[in-house]
C-alpha cells in the first residue's frame, strides 16, 4: 500500500492519481496571472540561432516565446528543439562537417525552429485550463496573452512552485 500525498488512490492506478488536496485547494480559483512567469526573455523570428544558444545556456529556463514587434506570439523556442538541431548537427562528424554545420546553425533563425502557432490562453483562465492541455497535449509551455499579446508564460514548473507556495503559506498560518 503506498503512502504520503497519494495515499488512498491505490486502486487508480495506472491511472492518473487524484490530485492531493493542498494542490487541489490551492488551485480552486486560481487564475494563470496568479501563476504564470512574467519577466520573459524574447525573441524575434528573426533572431539568430547564436543568440538563442546564449539565452539558453545563460539562462535556467527551457521556453522562449518568440514575438513580433508589436509583442504578440508567434512561436515558443524549447530547449528541446535547440537540443534536437545541435543533435542532428553532431551525428555526422567528419572532416569539414563541423565548419559547414556551424555554418548553417548560425544561418537559422528563430522563425526556422520554433514551434508556430502555440497553444495560447488569456490571464483569466484557470490552473485547471492550463493543466487539462498540459495532460492533453506534449507541450510543456503555454503562452498567455491578452488580445494576442504576450503577457506571460505558465509551465507545468510554475504551476506547481504556486501551490506549493500556497500550500507553505496556509500551513504556516
Amino acid at each position: 500500500m503506498r503512502s504520503g500525498l497519494w495515499s488512498g488512490h491505490q486502486n487508480r492506478w495506472p491511472h492518473t492519481p487524484r490530485m492531493p488536496n493542498f494542490l487541489s485547494e490551492a488551485l480552486l480559483g486560481s487564475v494563470l496571472g496568479d501563476a504564470m512567469t512574467k519577466e520573459l526573455v524574447t525573441v524575434e523570428p528573426t533572431s539568430e540561432m547564436p543568440e538563442i544558444a546564449k539565452i539558453f545556456e545563460t539562462n535556467r529556463f527551457r521556453h522562449i516565446p518568440v514575438v513580433d514587434d508589436g509583442n504578440a506570439i508567434v512561436g515558443i523556442l524549447s530547449i528541446t528543439d535547440y537540443f534536437h538541431l545541435q543533435d542532428k548537427l553532431a551525428r555526422i562528424p567528419s572532416e569539414g562537417i563541423t565548419d559547414r554545420n556551424t555554418r548553417f546553425f548560425n544561418s537559422l533563425h528563430a522563425s526556422d525552429v520554433m514551434t508556430r502557432n502555440p497553444i495560447t490562453l488569456t490571464i483569466e483562465d484557470t490552473l485547471e485550463d492550463a493543466i487539462d492541455i498540459f495532460n492533453g497535449s506534449t507541450f510543456h509551455a503555454i503562452a498567455v496573452v491578452d488580445d494576442g499579446i504576450c503577457l506571460g508564460i505558465i509551465t507545468p514548473l510554475d504551476i506547481l512552485e504556486y501551490c506549493y507556495e500556497n500550500y507553505l503559506l496556509e500551513k504556516s498560518e
